[in-house]
C-alpha cells in the first residue's frame, strides 16, 4: 500500500509525457510544412542559396523531434524543438531583415520558449532549464541589437518582396502563436480535470480506509485493553513458562509475552494512524496544531517500549538520556510530537545494523529543546542531502516509500522547528537532529505507568459511561472501578432517557461514544449544554472515526477527546484534568 504512490506518480508522469509528445509532434509537423511552404516561396522570390541551406536543415530538425518522441526520448525531443526554434529564429531574422516583423518574432519566441521549457520542469532537468533560459535571452538580445545596428547585413530585397515576406511571416507566426496558446490552454484544462479526478479518487480512498479502520479499531480496542492489563500484571505472569519443551523453541515467559503482546498491539495502533495520515496527505488534508500540557518523558518512554518489539529481533537496544528539565510537563502538540518520534525511531531501527545500540538523547537548551537519535548505519552523503525530499531511498536496497522523512520534516516545521542529519566523527554513525521551541507546561505530570496501575486514584468520583460496545466498555469499567471511580455503564436508548439519567445521577464527568444507536455523543452534548443543571458537567467524547478529531469534539462542546483503541494511561490523564486525584510519585 505504502509503495503505491511511488509507482503511481511515475505512471502519471509517463502519461503526461506521452500526451505532451503527441501535441509536440503535431506542432513539429505543422512547422515543417510551414517552413517548406513559405521557405520554398521565398526561394522562388529571391533565388538565394540561404533558403536552400536553412529550409532543409530546419525541416530535418523538426522531423527528428517526431522521431525522438517515437523513441520515447521526450526530454531530448523538447530540447531539440527549443534549440531549433531559437537558432532558426535568429537565422531567419538575420537573413530576412525587415522581411520579418521584429515584434511578431519576439512574441513567437516568448510563447514557444515557455511552452517547451515547461516540459523541463516535468522531467526535472533544472540545469537544462537554466541554460535554456540564458540561451533564449542571449538570442533575443542579438535579434534586437542586430535589427538596429545591422552587425550582419540581410538579403537585399525589393520593397514588394519585403512587404510580401513580412505579411506572409506575420500571418504564419500569428497562426502558430494561436495554435500553441490553444494547445497550452487545452493541456491546462486537461490537467485541471485530471487533478479533480485524482482528488476525488484520493478522497474516496481516504473515506474507504477510514471506514475499514473504524471497523478494525473496535476489536483492536478490546485486544489493546487486554494487552495493557497483561502488561500491568506481567510480574504475576512471569511464572507461566512451558516446562517440557525443547530449549531452542521454548516459549517466552508470561512477562515476556505480555511485553510482546502490548508492543505488537501498540505498534498496530500506530501503523493504522500512520496509514491514515498518508491518505490524508494525498487527499490534500493535513494536521491541525492542538497544543496541550503533557509529559514528554512519558511520551518518549511509551514510544520506546512500543518500538522495542521491532528492535529486539535485530539484537538492537535503545538507550534513553533525557535532561531533568524535560521530565516536567511541556506545552506542545502531543500528536505531532508522537508522529515525529515514531517516524525517526522506527527509521533508526530499520537502518541500524544488527546487535548495536540506538541512542535517544533529549536536551534542554535555553528557549529550545533538542532530540537526537543516533544509530549505527552509514548513509551515503549524496542521499543525506536529499533525505528529506519525497521518494528518496535511503540506500540502494531500500524498498520503502521514501515518504517518512519528508512527512517528518513537514511535521517539525509545523511546530516551528528544524531537522537535519548531523555529521559524526565516526562515518558509520548516523544522527537525526531535531530542534524545537520549548514551552513549559503548567499542569503537573502524572507518570502513566504508575497511574494506570494505581488504585483509588479518583476515590469516590462519579462517572457515567455511555458506550454501545459492551466488550470494550467492560474493560473501561474495570479500570475506572480500580481507580476508585463510582462508575456506571448507561444503556439508555434515547436522548431523553440519557439526559434524565444524568440529572438523576449528577456525575462529576460523562464519557460518551460519538456514534451509538439511539443516542449519539453529539446529540447528548447538545442537550446537556442546553440544560441548566448539566451544562457545566465536563464530557469526554470517545470515537474510532478517523474523520472526527479533537478539534471537532471541542467544537461541539466536549471538554476532551480520546481515540479508540483507548490507552488507559491517556484515559487516566484525561480524567485527572476534571476529577480530584491522589498524585503518585
Amino acid at each position: 500500500m505504502l509503495l503505491q504512490p511511488v509507482a503511481g506518480d511515475y505512471g502519471d508522469e509517463q502519461e503526461v509525457g506521452r500526451r505532451s509528445a503527441f501535441m509536440l509532434n503535431i506542432i513539429a509537423i505543422i512547422f515543417s510544412a510551414l517552413v517548406v511552404g513559405i521557405g520554398g516561396y521565398f526561394y522562388f522570390l529571391t533565388k538565394s542559396l540561404l533558403f536552400l541551406t536553412g529550409v532543409p536543415l530546419e525541416t530535418f530538425c523538426f522531423l527528428t523531434v517526431v522521431f525522438l518522441n517515437h523513441k520515447r526520448q521526450y526530454f531530448y525531443a523538447n530540447l531539440l524543438m527549443l534549440v531549433t526554434n531559437v537558432i532558426f529564429i535568429g537565422y531567419w531574422s538575420t537573413v530576412l531583415g525587415d522581411g520579418m516583423s521584429l515584434e511578431m518574432l519576439l512574441a513567437f519566441m516568448t510563447v514557444i520558449t515557455f511552452y517547451l521549457i515547461s516540459s523541463f520542469v516535468l522531467h526535472k532537468k533544472n540545469k537544462a532549464l537554466f541554460y535554456s533560459i540564458i540561451g533564449c535571452v542571449a538570442i533575443v538580445i542579438y535579434i534586437i541589437s542586430n535589427a538596429y545596428f545591422r552587425y550582419i547585413t540581410p538579403l537585399d530585397l525589393s520593397k514588394s518582396v519585403t512587404t510580401a515576406m513580412r505579411w506572409s511571416t506575420s500571418a504564419a507566426l500569428l497562426i502558430i502563436i494561436f495554435a500553441i496558446l490553444t494547445s497550452y490552454a487545452s493541456q491546462i484544462n486537461g490537467l485541471l480535470i485530471e487533478s479533480r479526478r485524482l482528488q476525488a479518487a484520493s478522497e474516496r480512498k481516504t473515506a474507504y480506509l477510514s471506514e475499514v479502520f473504524h471497523e478494525v479499531r473496535t476489536p483492536l480496542n478490546v485486544v489493546y485493553s487486554i494487552a495493557q492489563v497483561f502488561l500491568l500484571k506481567k510480574d504475576k505472569l512471569s511464572h507461566l513458562e512451558e516446562e517440557d519443551s525443547d530449549e531452542e523453541y521454548k516459549l517466552p515467559s508470561g512477562g515476556e509475552m505480555a511485553d510482546q503482546l502490548y508492543s505488537s498491539t501498540a505498534l498496530t495502533r500506530n501503523i493504522i494512524n500512520h496509514v491514515l495520515e498518508i491518505a490524508k496527505i494525498e487527499s490534500g488534508k493535513f494536521i491541525e496544531i492542538n497544543k496541550e500540557d503533557f509529559s514528554l518523558f512519558g511520551l518518549v518512554n511509551s514510544t520506546i517500549a512500543a518500538h522495542s518489539y521491532l528492535a529486539s529481533p535485530k539484537g538492537i537496544k535503545i538507550a534513553l538520556e533525557i535532561d531533568d528539565a524535560l521530565k516536567q510537563a511541556i506545552h506542545s502538540d502531543k500528536m505531532i510530537l508522537t508522529k515525529i518520534f515514531n517516524n525517526l525511531l522506527s527509521n533508526s531501527i530499520k537502518y541500524s545494523t544488527n546487535n548495536t545500540m540506538v541512542r535517544v538523547v533529549l536536551k534542554k537548551a535555553d528557549a529550545f529543546w533538542t532530540l537526537e537519535i543516533t544509530n549505527t548505519g552509514k548513509i551515503d552523503p549524496m542521499i543525506a542531502k536529499a533525505a528529506f525530499e519525497r521518494f528518496v531511498a535511503k540506500s540502494e536496497n531500500d524498498s520503502s516509500s521514501g515518504l517518512g522523512l519528508a512527512i517528518t520534516k513537514h511535521l517539525v516545521e509545523l511546530l516551528d522547528g528544524e531537522i537535519a542529519i548531523v555529521p559524526q566523527p565516526d562515518p558509520e554513525l548516523t544522527t537525526m537532529h531535531v530542534k524545537l521551541p520549548f514551552v513549559a507546561g503548567e499542569k503537573p505530570v502524572i507518570q502513566l505507568n504508575k497511574v494506570a496501575d494505581g488504585r483509588n486514584i479518583f476515590w469516590k468520583s462519579k462517572v457515567l459511561l455511555f458506550e454501545d460496545d459492551q466488550m470494550g466498555a467492560g474493560w473501561v469499567m474495570r479500570f475506572l472501578k480500580k481507580w476508585g471511580v463510582d462508575a456506571k455503564l448507561c444503556k439508555e436508548d434515547n436522548v431523553g432517557n440519557a439526559v434524565a439519567r444524568i440529572v438523576a445521577e449528577s456525575p462529576n464527568l460523562v464519557i460518551s461514544d460519538l456514534n451509538m444507536p439511539g443516542v449519539s455523543g453529539e446529540m447528548l452534548l447538545k442537550h446537556m449544554r442546553e440544560h441548566a443543571a448539566l451544562k457545566s458537567i465536563p464530557v469526554l467524547i470517545v470515537s474510532a472515526s478517523e474523520s472526527f478529531t479533537e478539534t471537532d469534539a471541542i467544537a461541539i462542546g466536549a471538554n476532551g477527546f480520546l481515540k479508540k483503541p483507548i490507552d488507559f494511561g491517556e484515559l487516566c490523564l484525561a480524567l485527572a484534568k476534571f476529577l480530584p486525584y491522589r498524585a503518585l510519585l
